[in-house]
């Protein structure tokens, strides 16, 4: 999915210092869960 259409799906009524926290929870968030399951790949690839 492009940036323009995400940005469209997460127009939330939120003043600019809430949304940047809020982006910043979901990357960190994708981040984490991307983490996690390049570890579990990694794990079970090599069982």
């Amino acid at each position: 999915m492009d940036r323009s259409a995400r940005d469209r799906t997460l127009q939330l009524d939120l003043s600019d210092k809430e949304e940047l926290d809020f982006r910043m929870c979901c990357k960190l968030e994708n981040k984490f869960f991307t983490s996690i399951h390049s570890s579990f790949d990694f794990y079970y690839s090599n069982v």
